[in-house]
Formats: C-alpha cells, sequence, structure tokens
C-alpha cells in the first residue's frame, strides 16, 4: 500500500522506487500514530 496521492521522482528509477518506499514507511509510521490517538467505542444494542 502506498501513501494516497504519493509521487516520487529520482535521478534513477531505483532512486524513485527507494523514495517511495521510503515514503510508504513515513506514512504508515504516522498513520499509527493517529490510529492509536483516536478513540472508538463499541456498544452492543439488543432491539
Amino acid at each position: 500500500m502506498c501513501p494516497p496521492g504519493t509521487i516520487s521522482k529520482g535521478n534513477t528509477k531505483e532512486e524513485a522506487l527507494e523514495n517511495i518506499k521510503e515514503t510508504k514507511g513515513l506514512y504508515l509510521e504516522q498513520r499509527e500514530h493517529l490510529l492509536q490517538k483516536t478513540c472508538v467505542e463499541i456498544v452492543e444494542v439488543a432491539v
């Protein structure tokens, strides 16, 4: 999974791909951080 809207460039194809890998790692770290801050409460209700 790549971050939404990811665009990368580099002097070579390999460099551009490496930049995407780095961006993906940073995105996933930030995503984890944001998910930990999210408060969700699940409540079951009988009807």
